[in-house]
């Protein structure tokens, strides 16, 4: 470790009332390799004999990078996977039942609705006065939100 990342955290553990303490150093192992962490460290609640036990968590990120990137892939995949009529895209979140439908124009995404679910099926309603309102809200919500 840094030096002075040494001294930061001593000065942590020494001082009385403990904040979480977060940086980014340097660890070195015994094969003299070194890889670059995210350090989180804060005062447990619970002690041992008296004495004040701390949880510390490292985070490699050279592994959070990598992880990072997979997960922008998966993204891709699934909003490729997603698509409707291969010309628009969306994303929604089950929890607010927040819908937001974009497509691509030379490669920016541009934004077409953006709003409640139940206000898109009645905008497409509109749209295509022989469509079924309750049918198509039943479908979209049956692919939306399958363990809802």
């Amino acid at each position: 470790m840094l030096p002075e990342d040494g001294e930061l955290l001593k000065e942590a553990v020494a001082a009385e009332l403990f904040a979480p303490l977060e940086l980014m150093t340097v660890l070195s192992n015994l094969k003299d390799s070194t890889r670059n962490v995210y350090l989180r460290m804060e005062q447990s609640e619970q002690t041992e004999d008296g004495i004040p036990l701390y949880q510390i968590t490292l985070s490699d990120l050279h592994d959070l990078e990598n992880r990072t990137v997979q997960l922008e892939q998966s993204i891709l995949k699934y909003r490729h996977f997603m698509t409707l009529e291969d010309v628009y895209y969306f994303e929604y979140l089950i929890d607010s039942d927040y819908i937001t439908v974009y497509k691509y124009v030379n490669e920016r995404a541009m934004n077409q609705f953006e709003g409640p679910l139940k206000d898109l099926i009645r905008m497409e309603e509109k749209a295509h006065t022989d469509s079924n309102i309750s049918e198509m809200e039943e479908h979209l919500q049956a692919f939306l939100c399958p363990f809802a």
